[in-house]
């Protein structure tokens, strides 16, 4: 996996972190949030709703006997759906 060194911008890192390759292979097992924050490269808007997105991954996890892998793809996918969600509420 690239990391931000292998870009010359910023942009092209955060254009990066939201392409499949990255989203399939970046695990956050065992990474704290602030981390994640980082090597994801997450707004403002997404580090707001990340604590809501690890606690709906643990619970979908364990309500459904799942064994997600903890890769940035399902993370991305919860705080997608998070932030759709509070757009909604706020319409």
């Amino acid at each position: 996996m690239k990391t931000r060194k292998d870009f010359p911008s910023e942009d092209d890192y955060k254009k990066y972190v939201q392409s499949s390759e990255f989203l399939f292979n970046y695990s956050w097992e065992g990474k704290s949030k602030e981390q994640i924050i980082l090597d994801m490269a997450l707004s403002e808007m997404e580090q707001s709703v990340l604590d809501h997105a690890l606690e709906t991954f643990e619970r979908y996890n364990t309500e459904f006997n799942r064994n997600l892998p903890k890769i940035a793809y399902e993370l991305d996918k919860l705080i997608t759906q998070k932030l759709e969600e509070q757009e909604v509420d706020e319409e």
